[in-house]
């Protein structure tokens, strides 16, 4: 391919060009490697290695100011600088690896511009994201919730803030971990309807909304009263229930997923009222004939 008129697409495509070219003598050297071995070709290999990170390295310096430096550095690790201590003992290496990983985290978005808006038409700043909140940062509300405080006071740029609020919040209004809906709530009450100048009046006015729905049933929360009636029709609230632990088991008479794990319960009941456990069941189906017959 040849670029005429970009310098931008020029740069970025003779990059590619020389990169392959180094790549294809690598992969010529490592089928060498594999085919005879020896200390030669594994020489070889090690100073073509270190000529491929040397020309990276020049290149994004004679680069830096343009917009296809970012985009290759972007697509880069962060360097994790040597130890420098010696591993003796199991708690060296644990040392050595707390090292390696606080390190790579604390220095994890260096190599992106969170306020360069043409980010957001590229793949990394999405990758980003997702590897960062789901492989690195500890599944629990306030560990997510402190994380992308960080990440958003790194982060001016209107558009990518906009991005980064909302791919977090809608991550976790569903989450695929029960618990971490805390973090959307959070997300919701800082950057939805603290900061409503970003958005629309309609998106505002749904996650105060949802929030007023959500906070009261996060984990940790007291479970907000809730009223029901037996099959005699008293009156039976969930706080008159008297019991160490309390399981509140919501259902409805014609859901197969209900049919399966209702007899589980029933089964279950004799060993859990030992343990100080009562069960509180709720039909969602106010039809007293069905709910009779389920019962």
């Amino acid at each position: 391919m040849k670029i005429k008129g970009s310098k931008e697409n020029e740069i970025f495509y003779t990059f590619q060009q020389d990169m392959n070219k180094r790549f294809d003598e690598l992969r010529a050297l490592n089928a060498e490697k594999k085919a005879k071995g020896g200390k030669e070709v594994e020489a070889k290999i090690k100073k073509l290695q270190e000529e491929l990170a040397l020309f990276q390295k020049d290149w994004l310096v004679k680069n830096h100011d343009t917009f296809a430096a970012k985009l290759i550095k972007a697509s880069q690790d962060p360097e994790i600088p040597p130890y420098g201590k010696p591993l003796l003992t199991k708690a060296d290496s644990s040392a050595f690896y707390n090292y390696q990983f606080g390190y790579y985290k604390s220095h994890f978005w260096d190599n992106i511009d969170l306020n360069d808006e043409r980010m957001m038409k590229t793949p990394f700043l999405q990758k980003k994201i997702e590897r960062y909140f789901e492989d690195l940062t500890v599944q629990t509300s306030d560990s997510i919730a402190m994380e992308a405080d960080k990440l958003l006071a790194k982060t001016k740029a209107r558009d990518i803030r906009r991005y980064i609020v909302y791919k977090l919040a809608s991550s976790y209004e569903t989450p695929k971990i029960v618990g971490t809906d805390g973090a959307f709530v959070h997300m919701a009450e800082k950057y939805y309807i603290g900061e409503p100048e970003m958005w629309d009046t309609s998106t505002v006015r749904r996650m105060k909304e949802r929030v007023k729905v959500l906070k009261p049933l996060l984990v940790g929360k007291r479970l907000p009263e809730i009223y029901c009636t037996d099959t005699l029709g008293r009156e039976l609230p969930l706080s008159s229930v008297i019991a160490d632990y309390t399981v509140v088991f919501f259902y409805d008479p014609e859901c197969g997923h209900c049919r399966e794990a209702a007899p589980k319960l029933v089964k279950m009941l004799p060993e859990l009222k030992k343990r100080g456990v009562r069960i509180y069941a709720a039909s969602m189906d106010r039809d007293i004939t069905k709910w009779k017959v389920y019962q």
